[in-house]
C-alpha cells in the first residue's frame, strides 16, 4: 500500500517549476499593480486637496475685481459728504448724489445686474412677491400698480423678487 503524501492528504497538489515560476510572476505583477493603485489613490487625494484650496483662494478673491471697481464710488461718496459744509451746498451735494448714483448702476448693469420692471405689468410670482392686494376696477385683474422695493436679477437669475402691490377684481355678490 502506498502512502499518501502529506500534501495530498491536505488537498494540496505539488508545484513544478514552471506553475512555480508562473505563481510568482504573478505574485509580482498583482504587487505592482498594488502599488500603482496605492500611487494613483494618492495622487487623486493630493488632487482633491489642491483643488479644494483653489477653489477657496478663487472664492476668497472672486469678488475682488467689483469691490476695486466700487472702490470709485467709496471715493465719490467722501468727497461729495466733505464738499457740503452749508446749507445752501443741497443743490451740489444733491447733484454729486445724484452722478455716484449713475456710476453705481452703471457698475451694477455691466456686471449683468437688471431692475425687473413691476409698475404696469402683470404679477409674476417668479418675479414679484405680492405684499398687497388691491380689489379695484381702475387696472386688470393681477396687475402691479405700486412696486415697493425694486426686484433685481444677476445674469438671468432673481436674486430678489419685486416687492409689490397687486390690483384685483373686486367680489361682486348677485343678489
Amino acid at each position: 500500500m502506498n502512502k499518501p503524501n502529506d500534501k495530498e492528504d491536505k488537498g494540496e497538489t505539488p508545484l513544478d517549476d514552471k506553475e512555480f515560476g508562473a505563481l510568482k510572476e504573478k505574485a509580482q505583477k498583482a504587487e505592482e499593480y498594488y502599488d500603482k493603485w496605492l500611487r494613483a489613490h494618492a495622487d487623486l487625494d493630493n488632487y482633491k486637496k489642491r483643488a479644494l484650496k483653489e477653489k477657496e483662494e478663487f472664492l476668497k478673491y472672486a469678488n475682488e475685481d467689483i469691490i476695486y471697481e466700487l472702490l470709485t464710488v467709496v471715493d465719490d461718496f467722501e468727497r461729495a459728504l466733505g464738499s457740503s459744509k452749508k446749507p445752501e451746498d443741497y443743490d451740489v451735494f444733491f447733484q454729486g448724489l445724484s452722478i455716484i448714483f449713475k456710476h453705481l448702476k452703471e457698475i451694477m448693469e455691466n456686471r449683468g445686474l437688471i431692475e425687473i420692471k413691476a409698475v404696469g405689468e402683470k404679477f409674476d410670482p417668479s418675479k414679484h412677491e405680492a405684499i398687497e392686494e388691491t380689489k379695484t376696477d381702475k387696472y386688470p385683474d393681477h396687475t402691479i400698480i405700486e412696486e415697493l422695493q425694486k426686484g433685481y436679477m444677476l445674469n438671468g437669475k432673481v436674486i430678489r423678487p419685486a416687492r409689490v402691490k397687486v390690483a384685483t377684481k373686486p367680489v361682486t355678490s348677485n343678489s
